[in-house]
């Protein structure tokens, strides 16, 4: 059997993640069954190691093959059972056959890899052991003895059948000497690798971005560099779509991007980044992968081609040198064995990492224990009209946060449904969770064509969906203390899984046939019950559940017969307000005012949602206040209400808006400038968006162009009226101008 671990826990409205879910499904099987029948992990372990020591010469070296490389890849983004984030993300690495072979770890594996090194046959193995004893040495400190397994390596892959393995191994090479700021050995191993890569422009990719890096501690661009640049600007307007294509133009606009700085003269200094990987115990994570990753990298998987990789030393310790300037998120890649009953808490800004040219900067991660929850847990049934949630007290809480989370056809939702809770306990009607907002999500089975999950629909209302949560610890300053979602390897932490059904109420036949697949027959249905029974606010509620599924299908521009259910919408939902008033529900009739620029419905809304809402971060609501102060030309009000979001809001995901409404005021690009780098966008649209850059590159932009400042700000002020984005785009000598209206379309 084998297994391919992916988890990755979805983000939702506050940002909490449930991180137990799928972790406890796939790994909380007795260790024994991970190295088949009757034996344990350490076990088959001794077992291997004493078939390799019996056996000859060759022998050996295949059993080391097997074991050890066959099914890892040499880059360190495969080498982990996963991969996790300080939000919770969690991702499966690579793939292993665990019903037959048990899992080395790198320390393990390090005689075994050094004697393959220096006696198995040249090919892909030898590759990925040289590559995997460069990061054990690197993370270590010893970077000659790195460089050399690698330039030994490289020396015994002289076949034409290893030309992919012989330029990791090149690559690898430059990255240490790049680390090293050993330009001249960098300088020759680039030139090297042009030679032997002129039509490969993904090596040549990797490498500008190393080149890019000598680039910047010097002050100067590297002809070679120059020349690489304008080759793949060119080849990259060529370029077909596809994932792979997107990743590397991504890529080449952010060497470009840099390299426009040192032209503009913008001080730029390389960062040395380093710290340690432990648990509260002091128990460091010894050879833990640790990876420095470029915000431009975060929406896609972890990739080998990612230039800051390392792992930890013994005593946990990591280090980077000569790290580029921007915006960085630190990942770890880690065995199960080693995150059993420990968890990453999640920091208030997210844990982004801002370099800016500073000499050093230091990341340490500290995993705290699991919390631990009391009840409800192994598939409890509960039929009361209320739920008893009680956990274990956490040394230093000032309170807690409970999410609640349920299974979707592809996937899993949670949303937090008490914030604030001070003690180790609290009581939730089954009303309020059976109410409690879900997003309407889609999933696709081969068609192509996009089906509405009715899973999503019914949400927590679905008395045979399995329901989980989990709860947050924090201090009094907010700062996470620890939570319960986490791996759970061992009988004593899996002896009360965080599992239950909610039956306190009968499913209606129209839900039975809602979760049948027939969404228009239920809405029939649920529309019949409405009219026996006005009171039915079940019936009302889903009425609009489907409507909206209705209006995402459909999507924008429909026409008259969008705006037709978007009235009925707002008709049913006055209704229902008056039957189970929440603070979700004033906000869709907030939202609907705003778009009809209806102002004084839009706030007597927003003032009964603000009334029920919990949260004490109010970002998202300060932020969609500023935007209709913005359409109703109160620009005082809206620069306040603006300002206030971004304290609150660590995504900063109105920043945009707040720059087009700088800019239309008649502010300097400067002020702007100056917003932009105190408040960076942390949101993550489909990139990364850097107002920074976008503003330098629209003041290189109007050096010499007449009027230039003038249409920009009519722009703006277009846009904050209300405009569609800033109107019609410019000419094509005003391409920043015209690409920074169309990054704003995604502020929401």
């Amino acid at each position: 059997m084998k297994i391919r671990v992916k988890i990755k826990h979805l983000a939702y409205g506050a940002g909490l993640l449930l991180a137990v879910i799928l972790a406890v499904a796939v790994m909380a099987k007795p260790p024994q069954n991970m190295a088949g029948a009757g034996q344990t992990g350490a076990e088959a372990k001794e077992q291997v190691l004493r078939k390799i020591a019996a056996a000859g010469a060759e022998e050996k070296l295949k059993l080391i093959e097997e074991y050890m490389l066959k099914d890892d890849s040499a880059d360190l983004s495969r080498a982990y059972d996963m991969y996790i984030e300080s939000t919770g993300m969690m991702y499966g690495g690579g793939v292993v056959d665990v019903a037959k072979k048990p899992v080395f770890s790198l320390d393990e594996k390090l005689p075994y890899l050094e004697q393959y090194a220096a006696e198995g046959e040249p090919g892909p193995e030898l590759a990925a052991a040289a590559k995997l004893l460069a990061y054990h040495y690197q993370g270590e400190g010893q970077q000659e003895k790195a460089a050399k397994v690698l330039a030994e390596a490289r020396k015994r892959l002289h076949s034409s059948n290893a030309v992919y393995a012989s330029n990791e191994l090149l690559l690898m090479q430059a990255q240490l000497a790049a680390g090293q700021k050993q330009y001249d050995t960098l300088l020759k191993l680039c030139a090297e690798i042009i030679d032997r890569n002129a039509a490969n422009d993904d090596i040549l990719v990797r490498m500008s971005e190393l080149l890019a890096q000598y680039a910047i501690e010097k002050g100067e661009v590297p002809q070679t560099l120059e020349l690489l640049r304008s080759d793949l600007e060119q080849k990259s307007s060529r370029m077909t779509s596809g994932q792979a294509v997107q990743i590397q133009k991504e890529e080449l606009r952010g060497i470009t991007d840099r390299l426009k700085k040192i032209a503009s003269g913008r001080p730029a200094g390389l960062t040395d980044v380093s710290g340690t990987i432990a648990k509260a115990n002091g128990e460091p994570l010894a050879y833990a992968g640790v990876f420095l990753r470029r915000d431009d990298d975060l929406n896609h998987s972890m990739a080998g081609f990612e230039p800051y990789q390392t792992i930890t030393n013994e005593k946990g310790e990591y280090a980077f040198k000569g790290v580029v300037p921007g915006r960085y998120k630190l990942y770890l890649g880690v065995n199960a064995s080693q995150l059993n009953g420990w968890t990453w808490p999640e920091q208030r800004d997210g844990g982004w990492i801002d370099l800016n040219g500073q000499q050093a900067a230091v990341e340490n991660v500290t995993f705290q224990p699991l919390l631990e929850l009391r009840e409800p847990v192994n598939n409890a049934i509960v039929k009361d009209n209320s739920i008893a949630f009680a956990w274990e007290p956490v040394q230093g809480a000032a309170y807690y946060n409970l999410s609640v989370g349920i299974k979707l056809k592809s996937g899993s939702t949670s949303r937090v449904v008490r914030r604030g809770i001070s003690v180790p306990e609290v009581r939730i009607q089954a009303d309020d969770l059976y109410y409690e907002y879900t997003g309407i999500s889609g999933f696709s089975e081969g068609s192509g064509q996009l089906t509405i999950d009715p899973l999503s629909l019914l949400g927590y209302a679905n008395t045979d969906n399995q329901m989980t949560w989990d709860v947050a610890a924090y201090d009094a300053g907010g700062r996470m203390l620890t939570r319960s979602g986490g791996y759970r390897l061992d009988e004593r932490l899996t002896d009360r899984l965080p599992f239950f059904y909610l039956k306190a109420r009968e499913m209606t036949e129209a839900d039975r046939t809602l979760l049948s697949g027939d969404l228009k027959k239920a809405e029939a249905m649920y529309r019949a019950d409405y009219r026996k029974d006005p009171d039915d606010a079940h019936s009302l509620h889903m009425i609009i559940r489907l409507l909206q599924g209705t209006t995402m299908l459909e999507g924008k521009g429909a026409g008259e017969a969008e705006e037709s259910l978007l009235a009925e919408q707002t008709r049913l939902l006055r209704q229902l307000v008056k039957l189970h008033p929440a603070a979700w529900y004033y906000d869709m009739l907030a939202q609907q005012a705003f778009d009809r620029a209806d102002w004084d419905e839009y706030r007597r809304y927003d003032e009964l949602a603000a009334a029920l809402d919990t949260s004490e971060d109010t970002g998202y609501r300060d932020g969609t206040r500023a935007i209709a102060f913005m359409r109703q030309q109160k620009w005082d009000e809206a620069a306040a209400s603006f300002q206030k979001s971004l304290e609150n809001d660590p995504s900063h995901r109105f920043i945009g808006a707040y720059i087009a409404l700088t800019i239309a005021r008649g502010s300097p690009l400067e002020t702007a400038a100056a917003l932009a780098e105190k408040y960076p966008d942390r949101m993550s649209y489909s990139g990364p968006i850097h107002w920074d850059e976008l503003l330098l590159a629209m003041k290189r932009e109007a050096a010499g162009q007449d009027g230039y400042f003038q249409t920009l700000r009519q722009r703006a002020g277009q846009y904050v009226r209300g405009g569609e984005a800033g109107g019609e785009r410019s000419s094509s000598s005003a391409p920043a101008m015209n690409r920074f209206f169309e990054q704003l379309k995604q502020v929401k």
